[in-house]
Protein backbone atom coordinates (compact mmCIF):
# COMPACT_ATOMS: atom_id res chain seq x y z
CA UNK A 1 0.00 0.00 0.00
CA UNK A 2 2.88 2.55 0.77
CA UNK A 3 4.06 1.97 -3.70
CA UNK A 4 0.66 2.52 -4.44
CA UNK A 5 0.25 5.97 -1.88
CA UNK A 6 3.87 6.93 -3.78
CA UNK A 7 2.02 6.33 -7.09
CA UNK A 8 -1.18 8.66 -6.02
CA UNK A 9 1.52 11.29 -5.08
CA UNK A 10 3.02 11.29 -7.96
CA UNK A 11 0.16 11.47 -10.89
CA UNK A 12 -1.76 14.29 -8.20
CA UNK A 13 1.58 16.07 -9.47
CA UNK A 14 1.39 15.33 -13.18
CA UNK A 15 -2.52 15.81 -13.65
CA UNK A 16 -3.83 18.18 -16.12
CA UNK A 17 -5.30 20.93 -14.46
CA UNK A 18 -8.12 21.29 -16.62
CA UNK A 19 -11.57 21.36 -14.56
CA UNK A 20 -12.40 24.72 -14.87
CA UNK A 21 -13.09 23.69 -18.22
CA UNK A 22 -16.81 23.19 -18.40
CA UNK A 23 -16.46 21.06 -22.21
CA UNK A 24 -13.91 18.87 -21.00
CA UNK A 25 -14.67 17.88 -17.88
CA UNK A 26 -12.22 16.22 -15.69
CA UNK A 27 -12.94 11.92 -14.97
CA UNK A 28 -11.38 10.43 -11.48
CA UNK A 29 -11.53 6.69 -10.99
CA UNK A 30 -10.30 4.40 -8.55
CA UNK A 31 -11.07 0.39 -9.54
CA UNK A 32 -9.96 -2.37 -7.59
CA UNK A 33 -9.46 -5.95 -9.46
CA UNK A 34 -9.12 -9.45 -8.44
CA UNK A 35 -7.57 -12.32 -11.02
CA UNK A 36 -4.61 -14.81 -11.27
CA UNK A 37 -1.65 -15.20 -13.58
CA UNK A 38 -1.65 -17.44 -16.42
CA UNK A 39 1.07 -19.68 -16.27
CA UNK A 40 0.92 -19.86 -20.40
CA UNK A 41 4.40 -21.90 -20.71
CA UNK A 42 4.97 -25.30 -19.02
CA UNK A 43 7.63 -24.09 -17.34
CA UNK A 44 5.57 -21.68 -15.34
CA UNK A 45 3.17 -23.99 -13.94
CA UNK A 46 5.39 -23.36 -10.64
CA UNK A 47 4.78 -19.87 -10.53
CA UNK A 48 0.85 -19.15 -9.38
CA UNK A 49 1.25 -18.92 -5.71
CA UNK A 50 -1.76 -16.87 -4.73
CA UNK A 51 -4.85 -14.45 -6.30
CA UNK A 52 -3.97 -11.43 -8.13
CA UNK A 53 -5.88 -8.07 -6.28
CA UNK A 54 -4.49 -4.51 -7.96
CA UNK A 55 -5.71 -1.04 -7.95
CA UNK A 56 -5.67 1.79 -10.55
CA UNK A 57 -5.98 5.42 -10.29
CA UNK A 58 -7.55 6.65 -13.49
CA UNK A 59 -7.70 10.60 -14.70
CA UNK A 60 -8.93 11.78 -17.26
CA UNK A 61 -11.41 13.78 -19.68
CA UNK A 62 -13.57 13.08 -22.85
CA UNK A 63 -12.93 14.45 -25.80
CA UNK A 64 -15.68 16.65 -27.66
CA UNK A 65 -13.94 17.72 -30.78
CA UNK A 66 -11.61 20.39 -29.78
CA UNK A 67 -8.25 19.98 -29.73
CA UNK A 68 -5.84 18.79 -26.25
CA UNK A 69 -2.64 19.35 -27.31
CA UNK A 70 -2.57 20.67 -31.29
CA UNK A 71 -5.52 23.21 -31.07
CA UNK A 72 -8.35 23.34 -33.57
CA UNK A 73 -11.59 21.09 -34.65
CA UNK A 74 -10.84 17.37 -34.48
CA UNK A 75 -13.44 15.59 -36.09
CA UNK A 76 -12.19 12.45 -35.30
CA UNK A 77 -13.15 12.98 -31.54
CA UNK A 78 -16.75 12.67 -32.95
CA UNK A 79 -16.43 9.78 -35.67
CA UNK A 80 -15.54 7.71 -32.48
CA UNK A 81 -18.25 8.72 -30.29
CA UNK A 82 -15.94 10.93 -28.24
CA UNK A 83 -13.80 8.71 -26.16
CA UNK A 84 -11.94 9.20 -22.92
CA UNK A 85 -8.45 9.99 -22.90
CA UNK A 86 -6.21 9.79 -19.74
CA UNK A 87 -3.33 8.98 -17.57
CA UNK A 88 -3.47 5.97 -14.47
CA UNK A 89 -1.34 4.52 -11.99
CA UNK A 90 -1.50 0.53 -11.44
CA UNK A 91 -0.62 -1.21 -8.66
CA UNK A 92 -0.95 -4.77 -8.98
CA UNK A 93 0.11 -8.51 -7.55
CA UNK A 94 1.72 -11.26 -10.13
CA UNK A 95 0.18 -14.05 -8.51
CA UNK A 96 3.70 -15.13 -6.81
CA UNK A 97 4.92 -12.41 -4.31
CA UNK A 98 8.05 -14.24 -3.29
CA UNK A 99 9.55 -15.19 -6.79
CA UNK A 100 8.47 -11.92 -8.63
CA UNK A 101 6.98 -9.51 -6.35
CA UNK A 102 4.48 -6.74 -6.91
CA UNK A 103 4.17 -5.07 -10.36
CA UNK A 104 3.75 -0.81 -11.03
CA UNK A 105 3.07 0.98 -14.03
CA UNK A 106 1.79 4.52 -15.30
CA UNK A 107 -0.06 3.88 -18.35
CA UNK A 108 -1.66 6.26 -21.07
CA UNK A 109 -4.90 5.18 -21.86
CA UNK A 110 -7.82 5.75 -24.21
CA UNK A 111 -11.57 4.10 -23.85
CA UNK A 112 -13.65 3.89 -26.53
CA UNK A 113 -18.18 3.90 -26.44
CA UNK A 114 -19.61 0.84 -27.92
CA UNK A 115 -22.51 2.21 -27.82
CA UNK A 116 -24.82 5.38 -27.54
CA UNK A 117 -26.99 4.92 -24.57
CA UNK A 118 -26.78 8.10 -22.22
CA UNK A 119 -27.07 6.06 -18.72
CA UNK A 120 -25.39 2.65 -19.95
CA UNK A 121 -22.12 1.95 -21.65
CA UNK A 122 -20.20 -0.53 -23.08
CA UNK A 123 -16.60 1.03 -23.21
CA UNK A 124 -13.13 -0.75 -24.60
CA UNK A 125 -10.12 0.54 -22.46
CA UNK A 126 -6.66 0.12 -23.79
CA UNK A 127 -3.39 1.55 -22.13
CA UNK A 128 -0.19 1.03 -22.54
CA UNK A 129 3.13 2.68 -20.69
CA UNK A 130 6.13 2.09 -18.45
CA UNK A 131 6.08 -0.70 -15.67
CA UNK A 132 8.26 -2.48 -12.85
CA UNK A 133 8.52 -5.13 -11.75
CA UNK A 134 9.57 -5.58 -8.11
CA UNK A 135 11.39 -8.73 -7.93
CA UNK A 136 12.98 -10.64 -11.37
CA UNK A 137 15.30 -13.16 -12.41
CA UNK A 138 18.62 -13.77 -10.48
CA UNK A 139 21.09 -16.64 -11.66
CA UNK A 140 22.28 -16.93 -7.83
CA UNK A 141 19.07 -15.44 -5.56
CA UNK A 142 16.18 -16.12 -7.95
CA UNK A 143 16.61 -18.81 -9.98
CA UNK A 144 13.01 -20.30 -10.25
CA UNK A 145 11.18 -17.14 -11.73
CA UNK A 146 11.66 -17.99 -15.32
CA UNK A 147 8.77 -14.99 -16.51
CA UNK A 148 10.84 -12.00 -16.58
CA UNK A 149 14.57 -10.65 -16.13
CA UNK A 150 14.22 -7.17 -16.26
CA UNK A 151 12.75 -4.75 -13.40
CA UNK A 152 11.60 -2.04 -16.24
CA UNK A 153 9.31 -3.71 -18.75
CA UNK A 154 6.48 -2.49 -21.27
CA UNK A 155 3.36 -3.07 -19.67
CA UNK A 156 -0.59 -3.28 -21.55
CA UNK A 157 -3.58 -3.30 -20.29
CA UNK A 158 -6.66 -4.08 -22.35
CA UNK A 159 -10.09 -4.03 -20.35
CA UNK A 160 -14.25 -3.92 -21.41
CA UNK A 161 -16.14 -2.67 -19.10
CA UNK A 162 -19.59 -1.89 -18.11
CA UNK A 163 -20.58 1.35 -16.96
CA UNK A 164 -23.93 3.17 -15.59
CA UNK A 165 -23.73 6.15 -14.98
CA UNK A 166 -25.72 8.32 -12.25
CA UNK A 167 -25.81 12.04 -12.30
CA UNK A 168 -22.34 12.75 -12.22
CA UNK A 169 -21.16 9.99 -10.63
CA UNK A 170 -20.69 6.41 -11.82
CA UNK A 171 -19.98 2.68 -11.16
CA UNK A 172 -18.09 0.23 -13.93
CA UNK A 173 -17.49 -3.52 -13.66
CA UNK A 174 -15.60 -5.34 -15.97
CA UNK A 175 -12.90 -7.84 -17.56
CA UNK A 176 -9.75 -6.89 -18.11
CA UNK A 177 -5.85 -8.41 -19.17
CA UNK A 178 -2.32 -6.86 -18.04
CA UNK A 179 0.30 -7.82 -19.49
CA UNK A 180 4.31 -7.22 -18.44
CA UNK A 181 7.03 -7.79 -20.89
CA UNK A 182 10.44 -6.29 -22.18
CA UNK A 183 10.51 -7.65 -25.98
CA UNK A 184 13.28 -9.69 -25.14
CA UNK A 185 15.43 -7.09 -24.64
CA UNK A 186 16.17 -8.94 -21.22
CA UNK A 187 16.11 -12.70 -20.79
CA UNK A 188 14.31 -14.68 -19.96
CA UNK A 189 11.42 -13.08 -21.01
CA UNK A 190 8.14 -15.62 -21.00
CA UNK A 191 6.06 -12.03 -19.63
CA UNK A 192 3.60 -11.82 -17.04
CA UNK A 193 -0.29 -11.92 -18.04
CA UNK A 194 -2.76 -11.29 -15.70
CA UNK A 195 -6.71 -11.21 -16.09
CA UNK A 196 -8.65 -9.67 -13.74
CA UNK A 197 -12.45 -8.65 -12.82
CA UNK A 198 -13.15 -5.05 -12.38
CA UNK A 199 -15.05 -2.92 -10.56
CA UNK A 200 -15.03 0.89 -10.46
CA UNK A 201 -16.17 3.94 -9.02
CA UNK A 202 -15.68 7.08 -10.25
CA UNK A 203 -16.91 11.01 -10.76
CA UNK A 204 -17.19 14.09 -13.39
CA UNK A 205 -16.32 17.12 -12.70
CA UNK A 206 -17.56 19.52 -15.30
CA UNK A 207 -20.12 19.17 -17.88
CA UNK A 208 -19.32 17.66 -21.47
CA UNK A 209 -20.05 19.62 -24.30
CA UNK A 210 -19.56 18.77 -27.60
CA UNK A 211 -18.39 21.18 -30.71
CA UNK A 212 -20.60 20.30 -33.43
CA UNK A 213 -19.38 22.83 -36.02
CA UNK A 214 -19.35 21.25 -39.40
CA UNK A 215 -15.66 21.41 -40.30
CA UNK A 216 -14.89 21.87 -43.74
CA UNK A 217 -12.29 20.10 -46.02
CA UNK A 218 -11.10 17.19 -43.64
CA UNK A 219 -8.25 15.20 -45.44
CA UNK A 220 -9.85 11.15 -45.81
CA UNK A 221 -7.49 8.78 -47.58
CA UNK A 222 -8.80 6.23 -49.76
CA UNK A 223 -5.18 4.05 -49.85
CA UNK A 224 -1.31 4.77 -49.11
CA UNK A 225 1.86 3.15 -49.74
CA UNK A 226 4.58 3.65 -46.93
CA UNK A 227 7.87 2.28 -47.10
CA UNK A 228 9.62 1.50 -43.79
CA UNK A 229 12.49 0.54 -42.19
CA UNK A 230 12.52 -0.83 -38.38
CA UNK A 231 15.46 -1.66 -35.77
CA UNK A 232 14.79 -3.31 -33.14
CA UNK A 233 17.13 -5.70 -29.69
CA UNK A 234 17.19 -8.58 -28.19
CA UNK A 235 18.69 -10.77 -25.82
CA UNK A 236 19.48 -14.80 -26.45
CA UNK A 237 19.46 -17.21 -23.63
CA UNK A 238 21.46 -18.05 -21.59
CA UNK A 239 20.08 -15.14 -19.45
CA UNK A 240 22.79 -12.25 -19.21
CA UNK A 241 24.04 -12.61 -22.59
CA UNK A 242 25.03 -10.28 -25.34
CA UNK A 243 22.18 -7.61 -27.15
CA UNK A 244 21.85 -8.62 -30.83
CA UNK A 245 19.59 -6.36 -33.39
CA UNK A 246 16.64 -7.04 -35.53
CA UNK A 247 16.41 -5.33 -39.30
CA UNK A 248 13.34 -4.90 -41.10
CA UNK A 249 12.81 -3.16 -44.58
CA UNK A 250 9.17 -3.09 -44.80
CA UNK A 251 6.28 -2.28 -47.55
CA UNK A 252 2.65 -1.52 -46.86
CA UNK A 253 -0.21 -0.93 -48.39
CA UNK A 254 -3.37 0.37 -46.49
CA UNK A 255 -6.79 0.50 -47.95
CA UNK A 256 -9.05 3.26 -45.88
CA UNK A 257 -12.74 0.86 -45.73
CA UNK A 258 -13.75 4.36 -43.87
CA UNK A 259 -12.02 7.62 -42.38
CA UNK A 260 -11.83 5.35 -39.09
CA UNK A 261 -11.01 1.74 -40.35
CA UNK A 262 -8.57 0.32 -42.96
CA UNK A 263 -7.18 -3.12 -44.31
CA UNK A 264 -3.45 -3.91 -44.16
CA UNK A 265 -1.19 -6.33 -46.64
CA UNK A 266 2.86 -5.83 -46.66
CA UNK A 267 5.80 -7.28 -47.48
CA UNK A 268 8.67 -7.53 -44.86
CA UNK A 269 12.13 -8.57 -45.34
CA UNK A 270 13.71 -9.42 -41.96
CA UNK A 271 17.43 -10.68 -40.54
CA UNK A 272 17.50 -11.61 -37.10
CA UNK A 273 21.14 -11.36 -36.26
CA UNK A 274 20.17 -13.15 -32.61
CA UNK A 275 19.11 -15.82 -34.35
CA UNK A 276 21.84 -16.69 -36.05
CA UNK A 277 24.50 -15.90 -32.88
CA UNK A 278 22.06 -18.16 -31.22
CA UNK A 279 22.85 -21.56 -33.65
CA UNK A 280 26.64 -20.81 -33.09
CA UNK A 281 26.18 -20.96 -30.04
CA UNK A 282 24.68 -24.24 -29.77
CA UNK A 283 26.34 -25.82 -32.89
CA UNK A 284 29.93 -24.37 -31.59
CA UNK A 285 30.31 -23.92 -35.72
CA UNK A 286 30.75 -20.61 -37.30
CA UNK A 287 27.75 -20.00 -39.42
CA UNK A 288 28.84 -19.26 -43.36
CA UNK A 289 26.38 -17.54 -45.71
CA UNK A 290 24.23 -15.73 -42.94
CA UNK A 291 22.36 -13.99 -45.96
CA UNK A 292 20.39 -17.43 -45.82
CA UNK A 293 18.70 -16.45 -42.82
CA UNK A 294 16.97 -13.34 -44.21
CA UNK A 295 13.08 -14.00 -43.91
CA UNK A 296 10.57 -12.42 -46.20
CA UNK A 297 7.31 -13.01 -45.24
CA UNK A 298 3.89 -11.65 -46.45
CA UNK A 299 1.29 -10.39 -43.99
CA UNK A 300 -2.21 -8.34 -43.67
CA UNK A 301 -3.73 -6.74 -40.87
CA UNK A 302 -6.24 -3.96 -39.81
CA UNK A 303 -6.01 -0.70 -38.41
CA UNK A 304 -8.29 1.73 -36.73
CA UNK A 305 -7.63 5.54 -37.22
CA UNK A 306 -7.76 8.41 -35.56
CA UNK A 307 -6.43 11.41 -37.62
CA UNK A 308 -2.96 11.32 -38.36
CA UNK A 309 -2.35 8.23 -35.34
CA UNK A 310 -3.31 4.67 -36.09
CA UNK A 311 -3.40 1.73 -34.20
CA UNK A 312 -2.92 -2.30 -35.74
CA UNK A 313 -3.05 -5.68 -35.84
CA UNK A 314 -0.41 -7.95 -38.29
CA UNK A 315 -0.49 -11.25 -38.51
CA UNK A 316 1.78 -12.43 -40.97
CA UNK A 317 3.44 -15.79 -43.22
CA UNK A 318 7.34 -16.71 -43.81
CA UNK A 319 7.60 -17.02 -47.35
CA UNK A 320 11.43 -18.58 -46.42
CA UNK A 321 12.49 -19.92 -43.15
CA UNK A 322 15.84 -21.61 -43.41
CA UNK A 323 16.02 -23.28 -40.06
CA UNK A 324 12.12 -23.37 -39.02
CA UNK A 325 12.12 -22.46 -35.32
CA UNK A 326 9.46 -20.01 -35.02
CA UNK A 327 7.03 -21.55 -37.32
CA UNK A 328 5.48 -20.24 -40.00
CA UNK A 329 3.54 -17.17 -38.49
CA UNK A 330 4.28 -14.36 -36.72
CA UNK A 331 2.49 -11.59 -35.76
CA UNK A 332 2.25 -7.64 -35.19
CA UNK A 333 0.53 -4.96 -32.71
CA UNK A 334 1.36 -1.49 -32.80
CA UNK A 335 1.30 2.35 -33.71
CA UNK A 336 2.13 4.39 -36.21
CA UNK A 337 1.87 8.07 -36.63
CA UNK A 338 2.00 10.12 -40.28
CA UNK A 339 4.49 13.56 -39.98
CA UNK A 340 4.11 15.43 -43.22
CA UNK A 341 4.40 12.41 -45.14
CA UNK A 342 7.16 10.68 -43.11
CA UNK A 343 5.43 7.93 -40.38
CA UNK A 344 6.86 6.85 -37.23
CA UNK A 345 6.28 3.44 -35.99
CA UNK A 346 6.13 1.67 -32.99
CA UNK A 347 5.28 -2.12 -32.50
CA UNK A 348 6.27 -5.44 -30.49
CA UNK A 349 6.32 -8.41 -33.13
CA UNK A 350 5.63 -12.00 -31.45
CA UNK A 351 5.20 -15.56 -32.78
CA UNK A 352 1.56 -16.24 -31.49
CA UNK A 353 1.92 -15.92 -27.69
CA UNK A 354 5.71 -15.86 -28.07
CA UNK A 355 7.09 -12.18 -27.46
CA UNK A 356 9.77 -11.37 -30.22
CA UNK A 357 11.39 -8.34 -29.83
CA UNK A 358 10.11 -4.62 -29.98
CA UNK A 359 10.85 -2.48 -32.69
CA UNK A 360 11.03 1.32 -34.03
CA UNK A 361 10.93 3.00 -37.17
CA UNK A 362 11.03 5.37 -39.55
CA UNK A 363 8.99 5.22 -43.07
CA UNK A 364 7.67 7.55 -45.78
CA UNK A 365 4.27 7.56 -47.69
CA UNK A 366 5.67 6.70 -51.47
CA UNK A 367 2.10 7.30 -52.70
CA UNK A 368 -1.74 7.77 -51.51
CA UNK A 369 -4.71 9.37 -52.78
CA UNK A 370 -6.92 11.32 -50.64
CA UNK A 371 -10.36 13.56 -50.92
CA UNK A 372 -11.86 16.22 -48.64
CA UNK A 373 -15.21 15.93 -47.31
CA UNK A 374 -17.65 18.01 -45.48
CA UNK A 375 -18.70 15.34 -42.13
CA UNK A 376 -21.71 16.60 -39.96
CA UNK A 377 -22.94 13.85 -38.18
CA UNK A 378 -20.93 10.25 -36.91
Amino acid sequence: MTRFGIGLILMLFILPCRAQEPSKPLIVELSGGYGFLIPHRPVMRHLPAQHVPSLELYIGTKLNGDGVIWKGPKVWHLMHRSPEVGFSYLFTGTGNQDLMGYGMAFLTNMSFPLNKHDRFKLFLRSGIGPGYITRIFDIHTNLKNVAIGSHFNMCVKLGLHAKLQLKQSYMAAGISMVHFSNGAMVTPNLGINLPAANLSFGHQFGNYEPNLKIVNGMRRYQYDIIAMFTYGMKENYPAGGRKFGVYNLQSQYRHYITPKTAIIGGLDVMYNSARVAQIEYESRETVDQAYRFIRPGLNVGYARIFNRLAFFVQTGVYVLNHEGRDGLIYNRVGGSMVFQKWVAHFALKSHLSKADHFEIGIGKQLAFKSLNQNIINF
